[in-house]
């Protein structure tokens, strides 16, 4: 008897434990937390017959109630999971619009709302997570930060760049200073190549910032390191050109006082579309055709007008002397002919058709009794050009070829003389 009573009892106490379990809600089980939901009501008003106030529950808890086009800001005090937000006609609340949110720690939401006779129409609603959005916007700060960062680091470059391109002692501590500070760094700089130097039985690019100018002793000296790029994939690049350096700075030598450069590429800049000489400057043309006679570039009588024996001459100078057609124009061009050695006689352009002889082709020249002419190539129209002829600056690099030989060989491989320069 006794135990029986205790059975009843024990299986009592389970059926009540399990209906508590039971009716215990689950959300007590969940992980929440505090929240705060920041409302956001922008109630819109409308005619008269669809005028009437709002009454707003959250979770079925009246928290206002809305005087008709009256906006309402509020902040509630909640735990995360799900919510509702309810609005409805006061008089009568079987018109009403009923709206599901999750809330995480901080959420805000925006809801723009107007009221119709037979229902309440919410033309926005939109519910963001603060805190994702303060993540979000503290991303976007530091993205921004990191980019004003690269823009103040371009601009001391830049300062430091210009400060090295005014130098006029090339021992001045500032040299040592930029490379300490740009070391090991991949670094872009715009200069020229004022001359190719022997070091140690090598050949180097010298490297000068800014554009090529033949006087010019200013500025730091770079020497451009080559033994890991190859040459020809620069194309045309010699003394004169003015090239963007892409790379790194490898070391100061305290002892030449110049910045040695190691390259991952070397491009051309630009090709100028000038010719060497401003026709409307006679009196430059006449000076320039008289220096370049007493050098041994005949170019016919000194006239003041830049014909094709002087462009022709001009070209043979710059071939002769290391320079490509794009370096040297006007006075500068004017002073290097004035400083250069005159060639022997019998290396000057004596027909109007062709440039100075190139002089180890001279005999070889006068045996075939046709003169030995500079022309630059095309190989994709097969024409052939004066370098000075305005084709040939329009001419893409990987088209051109410098040939220096007879007309009539070339003929005879096929190419045809340009109509423009008639070569």
């Amino acid at each position: 008897m006794n135990n029986t009573k205790t059975k009843r009892i024990i299986s009592t106490l389970g059926v009540f434990l399990l209906l508590l379990i039971l009716s215990f809600p689950m959300k007590a089980f969940s992980e929440e937390k505090p929240a705060v939901v920041h409302i956001n009501i922008d109630f819109v008003e409308n005619l008269f017959l669809d005028k009437y106030d709002v009454d707003v529950f959250f979770d079925g808890i009246k928290i206002q109630t809305l005087a008709h086009g009256k906006d309402y800001q509020d902040d509630i005090s909640t735990v995360t999971g799900q919510h509702t937000l309810v609005f409805s006609n006061i008089k009568k609340p079987e018109v009403q619009w009923i709206g599901t949110f999750s809330a995480s720690e901080e959420t805000t939401i925006s809801i723009s709302f107007l009221t119709h006779y037979k229902e309440i129409e919410v033309r926005e609603y939109t519910s963001f997570d603060d805190a994702a959005y303060k993540a979000e916007e503290k991303k976007k700060a530091e993205l921004k930060e990191a980019q004003l960062e690269e823009v103040r680091k371009k601009q001391q470059f830049d300062r430091d760049v210009n400060a090295l391109r005014n130098l006029s002692d090339p021992e001045d501590l500032i040299v040592e200073q930029f490379v300490e500070k740009y070391k090991d760094q991949t670094i872009k700089l715009e200069g020229n190549i004022p001359a190719v130097v022997n070091i140690d039985g090598e050949n180097k690019y010298l490297f000068r910032l800014g554009d090529y100018t033949h006087y010019s002793d200013k500025g730091a000296d770079f020497v451009i390191d080559l033994a890991k790029i190859d040459l020809n994939s620069t194309g045309n690049i010699g003394k004169g050109s003015n090239i963007t350096f892409l790379g790194k700075i490898q070391k100061y030598d305290n002892q030449t006082h110049r910045i040695i450069i190691e390259p991952d590429s070397l491009t051309k800049r630009y090709e100028t579309h000038l010719k060497p000489l401003d026709t409307s400057s006679p009196g430059l043309i006449m000076a320039v055709q008289d220096a370049l006679n007493k050098a041994g570039y005949a170019c016919g009588k000194p006239d003041g007008v830049a014909g094709k024996k002087t462009y022709a001459a001009i070209s043979q100078f710059k071939r002769d002397n290391g320079l490509i057609e794009e370096a040297a124009f006007g006075t500068a061009l004017l002073a290097m002919l004035r400083v250069a050695e005159p060639k022997e006689e019998t290396k000057a352009v004596v027909n109007d058709q062709s440039v100075a002889e190139n002089p180890n082709t001279s005999n070889r020249a006068a045996q075939q009794k046709e003169p030995v002419s500079s022309y630059v190539l095309n190989k994709n129209t097969k024409k052939f050009h004066y370098s000075g002829c305005s084709s040939v600056r329009r001419m893409k690099e990987s088209n051109k070829v410098y040939y220096s030989g007879t007309r009539s060989e070339l003929i005879k491989r096929g190419y045809s003389p340009c109509g423009r320069c008639n070569p």
